[in-house]
């Protein structure tokens, strides 16, 4: 029933992994999306008629079911599963946080190598002092305040947790582009300000 289940909702549920279990890829029961809505339109039509249906299969035997099954799988398309950053991305997207992991994991050599503390060090930092903090934006919102300026708010996040970022309309401009991906590590440098909880005033975003 299209009202109850539509192609909208669908996709937010394989995007999420709700169908991870049929033995197939997220991209590949993306792919058969069409086909599989159109079968479901045609089972209900059937239903309606009073014509024999899914339930059937119950009363089947083992091995009608086992062929049955690779039937089904047979009808997805050789393709490969979406990379791990767009995974995460859709997650993500449909969720609002991630399931399969952390886009930060793949650049933690790095951020070892450039010796940067992780977000919840950063944020015992007193009022005031310079820190570079590296993370995933999440949350991202932008504001009009005086003279029509816009300013932006976002959570950092990376494994260890997630810190307030505020970015003022002198510093948002010059950095809109790096803040559009939201699927990227940015590094942030900025002041720490100690309120109600820690956040960071950014100077600079790349």
């Amino acid at each position: 029933d299209l009202r109850i289940g539509n192609r909208r909702a669908i996709e937010s549920l394989i995007k999420a992994g709700a169908f991870d279990g049929l033995g197939a890829t997220r991209s590949q029961v993306m792919a058969v999306l069409d086909q599989a809505m159109e079968a479901g339109q045609t089972l209900k039509r059937s239903r309606e008629q009073g014509q024999a249906d899914i339930f059937q299969l119950l009363s089947a035997s083992s091995e009608e079911k086992k062929k049955a099954r690779k039937k089904e799988q047979e009808r997805y398309p050789a393709i490969s599963e979406w990379e791990l950053s767009e995974l995460l991305k859709y997650e993500a997207e449909v969720l609002g946080h991630y399931l399969s992991g952390h886009p930060i994991v793949s650049y933690q050599g790095l951020l070892e190598l450039l010796d940067l503390k992780s977000i919840k060090e950063i944020s015992q930092e007193s009022s005031g002092q310079t820190v570079i903090a590296c993370g995933i934006i999440a949350n991202y919102k932008e504001k009009l305040i005086r003279n029509q300026e816009r300013m932006a708010n976002f959570n950092l996040e990376d494994l260890s947790g997630q810190m307030e970022v505020v970015v003022f309309p002198n510093v948002l401009s010059n950095v809109r582009e790096e803040l559009k991906d939201k699927s990227q590590p940015v590094l942030v440098k900025g002041r720490m300000k100690q309120e109600e909880k820690p956040n960071l005033i950014a100077d600079t975003v790349v």
